[in-house]
């Protein structure tokens, strides 16, 4: 059963993990719905860099966790398809013939005659 305890405490620190971005994610979103949309002041000019820095933290945090992840291998480009070729007709069976009134070969070499 240790295997499975390791992958649950591994899905639990995925779910803390991805609950931390979750809050940075709105946490950002918060501070761009504060800016106003006519001109900025000083002040708010530093609030939008600090903001920005947040973004790209963000990203930067993001872009970690992926490279964690192996790309998967591609899969096997399927074999083509290959029409089967056709078997040859099988030769046609010669029955032996019972009929008395045919005559039959005689199996016996027959000798060339001498000179």
């Amino acid at each position: 059963m240790g295997e499975f305890d390791e992958l649950k405490a591994t899905q639990d620190a995925i779910v803390s993990a991805v609950g931390k971005v979750k809050a940075d994610v709105e946490a950002l979103h918060a501070q761009l719905d504060a800016i106003p949309v006519p001109g900025m002041t000083d002040v708010q000019k530093s609030a939008l860099a600090d903001v920005t820095a947040s973004a790209k933290s963000i990203l930067d945090s993001l872009s970690a966790v992926d490279a964690l992840t192996p790309e998967p291998a591609p899969a096997p480009a399927p074999a083509p398809l290959v029409e089967p070729t056709p078997m040859p007709e099988p030769a046609p069976v010669v029955e032996p013939t019972l009929d008395p009134s045919v005559p039959t070969p005689d199996p016996t070499p027959v000798p060339e005659p001498s000179a």
